[in-house]
């Protein structure tokens, strides 16, 4: 079997309902965080984690969803929540 894959860099899957407005990634690429507009101004902050949980197995890796973490009225204050995701 051919080494681990590296995280995927293509564009997410849409968020229902949500516009993407950025992508942050952890310094080491296996985390990302995605920001996204929803219909009421608010931004959400996702997060996603590269799984590798099914690589030996079956020999693929995918970006895991969790979240939304949390939201807030500011794209700047939601890049710092982010970071603080991705840094821990």
């Amino acid at each position: 079997m051919k080494g681990i894959p590296t995280p995927d860099r293509a564009p997410p899957d849409p968020i229902d309902g949500q516009e993407l407005v950025e992508v942050i990634y952890s310094s080491n690429g296996s985390s990302r965080a995605l920001l996204a507009l929803d219909t009421g101004s608010l931004y959400r902050i996702y997060v996603d984690h590269w799984n590798l949980s099914y690589w030996y197995e079956k020999g693929f890796a995918f970006w895991t969803r969790n979240g939304p973490y949390s939201f807030t009225s500011s794209l700047d204050e939601a890049r710092c929540i982010a970071q603080q995701y991705l840094d821990d």
